[in-house]
This record gives C-alpha cells, structure tokens and sequence, in this order.
C-alpha cells in the first residue's frame, strides 16, 4: 500500500471510529433522558390540618419538561418547566405558568424565566430531591434528602 493510500484508509477509520462513537453516545445521552419521563410525588402533613402535594409530571416534546402542581395550605402553584439532566440529575427550571384543567393557576407567586425550582438525582437507587426556589411547608424537609416517589 502506497503511503497516501494508508494514510487515507486510517483517516477513513478515523472518522468511521468517531462516528459511531458519537451514534452511541447520544443513544446513551437520549436513553437517560427518557429514563426520567413519568409522574413523581411528594406528600407532607403538619397536625391538625395542614398539608402540601407536590406533583411532578415529566415529558418529552423536542427536549424534557415539565408540569408542576402543588396544592396545600395557602398554597397553589401550577408551574411549567423546562428540564435538564446531565448522567443520573435533573434540573427543573421554571418557564412559564399554566392553567390546568380545572382551571387552577398559580396565585401570589413570581418566578422568573430560568428560576431553578428544584433537582432530582438518581443516587444508588434512590430519588435524592435538592430544593431550590421551590422549598417544602416542613423545615426538616428542606435537606437534600429522598422526598419524592415515581408513579
């Protein structure tokens, strides 16, 4: 083999070898998006009657978001996000308010345009939940700590 020819058959492999190393990459950077796509929730009580529901309902639609409902004393928040993940962590960060379907939206708030509400991590099994802008009623839940549960 001629010494061009070799070099052009290893800088073929080259590019071939980098090719697909990039395929599966973004094959295993997509897979792990969608391992996050589901409905996640988180319940807290304080005696007598006070109480707070966190709803988290991930989707795909060119990209991760998000719905946000929480409802609870003195409380209603209808939230859209857009969420980031990089390897096992998810960022919610907010986008836009919204009305749900029965016709709830968020009263007395304001966050703004790439706020970031809150995190979610996948650590040895566990759901570990990092709040942000969004913080739970309870002060003993404020800790990172494993607070939210997949549907």
């Amino acid at each position: 083999m001629t010494k061009k020819r070799s070099c052009f058959f290893i800088t073929f492999v080259f590019c071939i070898l980098f090719i697909l190393f990039m395929i599966i990459n973004n094959f295993n950077r997509n897979s792990l998006m969608i391992s996050w796509i589901g409905q996640y929730t988180f319940y807290e009580f304080a005696p007598p009657n006070q109480n707070m529901k966190y709803e988290i309902n991930v989707y795909e639609d060119d990209g991760l978001y998000a719905y946000i409902a929480i409802d609870g004393f003195h409380t209603l928040k209808r939230l859209k996000t857009k969420v980031w993940s990089r390897e096992n962590e998810i960022m919610f960060v907010f986008y836009q308010y919204y009305t749900d379907l029965e016709g709830n939206n968020t009263l007395n708030e304001s966050y703004n345009e790439g706020d970031i509400l809150l995190k979610l991590k996948k650590k040895k099994g566990v759901l570990i939940t990092e709040w942000v802008n969004i913080i739970p009623m309870l002060s003993e839940n404020e800790y990172p700590g494993q607070y939210f549960e997949i549907k």
